[in-house]
């Protein structure tokens, strides 16, 4: 039976790995044989680590009203061959900032001198920081993971088995700040009562967020308030059902217009998928000291 202090151990001994984790890990088998998880995944690089990047979005000022400046890819690049796009690309170790990197990219792809570009503002991030806390509850008779299900109403994963989190605020001090606040305010466990102990490694979801796990114990007894506009349900389901890989499964669908892939988890009636399976995978392998 796994305790508290296994848990820790493993953690200790198995660090985060500074991998960018997808839904895509269902279609190219993270967690067997493949040595190179994101083989044939087109959005990461090989050693699966998210890289910054800039883009400029230029408008010419012409006379007769603005235009938009974009670009076509060639066909033959690793990513995003044949797309059209801004001007471009990854940031440097020497570039000073993205706002840097717009520039310099923009003159190499087409041949503007940079001098010549007025930057007048920018616009959000493309992915969005988010900080998630994945809740382990320590049991006498064993662990489990507190989970909630969102109410039907939300924007975003509205009906979804999901571990409290949300969007990193201006006011928070990093995800795992935001992870014990939204904690707090979705399902009323205070934040003094969570003791961090570890992060997953970050998760990308579709909808635009990059997701930061962070693994904490509770102890009982838990007296939960939940949020009743975001939250519809809170529940607890034993860590070692959801860390067992024969309750694992791989699914995908169509999902505007592309294969979806994910993993997925049955407990109960609680159908659990997409990036709260994948993230409950990955802790599965760092205990299992993959």
């Amino acid at each position: 039976m796994l305790t508290r202090e296994h848990v820790i151990e493993r953690l200790d001994r198995a660090p985060n790995g500074g991998r960018v984790r997808t839904n895509d890990d269902a279609r190219i088998g993270r967690g067997g044989s493949n040595p190179n998880p994101f083989d044939d995944n087109p959005w990461y690089p090989e050693d699966g680590k998210l890289r910054p990047a800039a883009v400029l979005v230029p408008l010419v000022n012409h006379g007769g009203g603005l235009t938009v400046l974009l670009t076509k890819r060639t066909e033959h690049l690793s990513n995003h061959a044949g797309q059209i796009s801004f001007p471009g690309g990854r940031v440097d170790d020497e570039d000073d900032g993205p706002e840097h990197t717009a520039l310099r990219e923009t003159e190499e792809e087409v041949g503007i001198d940079r001098n010549r570009i007025e930057i007048v503002s920018h616009l959000d991030d493309y992915v969005v920081g988010t900080g998630f806390l994945v809740p382990l509850v320590n049991h006498g008779g064993g662990l489990t993971v507190l989970l909630t299900k969102r109410t039907e109403h939300l924007s975003n994963h509205a009906g979804q088995i999901s571990f409290p989190g949300g969007r990193v605020d201006d006011e928070d001090d990093g995800p795992e700040h935001t992870a014990l606040r939204e904690t707090e305010e979705e399902v009323g466990i205070n934040r003094n009562r969570i003791e961090i102990v570890s992060h997953l490694d970050d998760y990308v979801v579709g909808t635009g967020f990059l997701v930061r796990p962070v693994v904490g114990f509770i102890e009982p007894p838990i007296d939960v308030d939940k949020h009743d506009h975001e939250v519809d349900e809170v529940f607890e389901a034993p860590l070692e059902f959801l860390i067992d890989p024969e309750n694992v499964e791989r699914h995908h669908r169509e999902f505007n217009g592309r294969v979806r892939h994910f993993f997925a988890i049955t407990y109960q009636d609680y159908y659990i998928w997409g990036a709260t399976a994948g993230m409950l995978c990955n802790l599965a392998e760092r205990l299992r000291g993959e």
